[in-house]
């Protein structure tokens, strides 16, 4: 070993953290909620914090939020079901399990797709899990591909359904 760390390579864009930020500000408000972004060590997104001035506010819980509305493909929550469920990396899935059991405090899976918004709540330890591996192919980066927990759309709930384009 030659006591150098080796960064994995970091495929969120600028134009990704605007859109992410665009649905937490979409979200923020219908739960009366503000969240604040993380810096990248947390693992996940956003903290959730109640409104009103920064100073004193607890802390509520996480977000992680996902728009798979981009691209060619924009997913609706149907094809996400056909594919076996949302899919997420295992290693993301573990730091939200591990924010839950340090600060007892849930973590929200939000996701943005072509019919609307949905969310998951995590407030307790789950192990009944679907492993598989997966990820994308269409970068040919070896980061990319990894074991994922499939998420099934049923334990989703509809936030916000699509507005109808103008």
């Amino acid at each position: 070993m030659d006591g150098v760390f080796r960064r994995w390579v970091y495929h969120e864009t600028a134009a990704d953290r605007a859109r992410e930020q665009a649905i937490a500000d979409e979200v923020g408000p219908l739960w009366g909620r503000e969240f604040k972004k993380n810096p990248v060590r947390y693992g996940l997104d956003y903290s959730v914090f109640e409104t009103g001035p920064d100073r004193w506010r607890p802390l509520l819980g996480f977000a992680e939020i996902k728009d798979r509305t981009v691209g060619e493909r924009p997913y609706s929550s149907q094809q996400i079901g056909r594919l076996g469920g949302y899919m997420i990396g295992l290693h993301k899935w573990c730091r939200g399990q591990e924010l839950l059991k340090v600060t007892g405090l849930p973590w929200n899976l939000i996701i943005k797709l072509a019919d609307g918004i949905f969310w998951r709540k995590s407030d307790k330890p789950e192990l009944d899990l679907k492993i598989y591996w997966g990820g994308r192919s269409d970068r040919g980066s070896t980061q990319d591909q990894e074991p994922c927990v499939f998420i099934p759309m049923s334990s989703f709930t509809l936030l916000q359904p699509r507005a109808e384009a103008a």
